[in-house]
This record gives structure tokens, sequence and C-alpha cells, in this order.
């Protein structure tokens, strides 16, 4: 069994990659970020209580999201050939619990793929960013319009979502705390040799075949 980490700040092209990853390799792919939205979407309790945390930029609580994740993993791990990691872990205390529960299972992290970019340029992708109100698929006006203006490439949809959080002054707050809390993962695991640096300021193609030589070898066995 592989899992494959996805690390990089808000912007930076995790949620993209790992949908590639995941039809490419036929992988499941866990994504906090779209659990967490599935849960505002649904008007609970603990959904107002998320949204109230994500649109001031803050991360939610770790034990809640390790319970996430490790219920996610545990419903799966008999079906899929490995595991991509979206958003998670966020810092080291979460890593060390993921470390711990894998070792449980006898498995361990294969890699953690980290996608480069300057801050600057993160904002400017971020506040580009829309999503299809029906299907999901994402756009970026800098990165990747819809081939026919106002109109999904996938389904035809009209209608787009540009989420509230994406605006400068949160996205700004959002760089500050990855910086604080989820940066220190970089050391952590290039101490274990784990840590795949990738320039993620470029084309998504041109950034998915860069994974694709890093990853290559460690899923053919999958």
């Amino acid at each position: 069994m592989r899992f494959f980490i996805l690390l990089g700040a808000p912007g930076s092209g995790k949620g993209t990659q790992a949908h590639i990853i995941e039809k490419k390799y036929n992988f499941t792919k866990i994504s906090t970020g779209e659990i967490l939205r599935h849960e505002i979407e649904s008007g609970s309790d603990l959904g107002m209580k998320i949204k109230t945390i994500v649109e001031s930029g803050d991360f939610i609580d770790d034990d809640l999201i390790v319970d996430i994740i490790k219920n996610q993993i545990m419903s799966k791990i008999n079906s899929t050939k490995g595991f991509i990691l979206d958003g998670f872990p966020r810092n080291i205390n979460q890593a060390i619990e993921l470390d711990g529960m894998l070792k449980t299972l006898s498995f361990d992290i294969t890699k953690a793929i980290y996608l480069e970019i300057p801050d600057d340029k993160l904002v400017n992708r971020i506040i580009g960013r829309y999503v299809c109100s029906d299907c999901g698929e994402s756009y970026n006006k800098i990165y990747k319009n819809t081939k026919i203006e106002n109109v999904c490439d996938v389904c035809g949809c009209k209608e787009f979502i540009h989420r509230a959080d994406d605006n400068e002054e949160t996205i700004r707050n959002r760089l500050d705390v990855y910086a604080q809390q989820t940066a220190p993962l970089l050391p952590y695991y290039e101490s274990s040799n784990k840590l795949v640096r990738i320039n993620g300021d470029r084309m998504i193609d041109e950034v998915t075949i860069s994974i694709d030589e890093s990853i290559g070898n460690d899923t053919s066995s999958t």
C-alpha cells in the first residue's frame, strides 16, 4: 500500500494534482478541504462552526481532523491501491499521529511531495479561482479558464462559485498560518528522505510530469 502526501501553501495546486494522481494510479484521494466543505454545505452545527473557522483563515482543531482522516483511511483501505492525502497533515502533531496510525497497520508514508510557489504568485492564483456550481470542476483566471467563456468544460453549466474566503486579506492570513504551522513539515519529511520538492510555478501539465517522474517507481508495484 502506498501513501503519498501533497504539501504546499494554499493555492499551490495540491487539489488539482491530487485529482490527476487519483485517476492515473487508481488511488483514493482524501482531501480535507472537500470533506470540510461537504460538512459546511450540510448546514449542520459542526458545519457552521467549521465555516466560521475557515472564513477567518484559521485551521481546524487537530483532534477533529485526525479522526476524520483515520475514518476515511480505515473505510477504504481494503478497496484501493493507495492513498493521496491532500491537505493533511497540516502540522507536526498531525504528521506524528498519521505515522503512528500507519505503523499499527504496518504501513509508512511513501513520499511527501512539496509544490513550491512564491507567496505573491499564490495570492494571485487564489484570487483567480472559481468552481462550477454543478459538477465542482475547478478553474483559474490565470492558469485554466473555461474553453468557452462562462461555460463549464465538463457539464456545460453557466453558474460558477468564487469562494468567500478567496480574498487577499484572508489569503495573507492563511499563508502566515501555513508558514507557522505547516512549513515545519518540510524538514520533518526531509529528515527521513521522503520529501520531494517540485516547482509548482508552472502550467498544470508540466507540474504533473515532474510529479510522475518523482513517484513513478513507487507506484509500479501497487
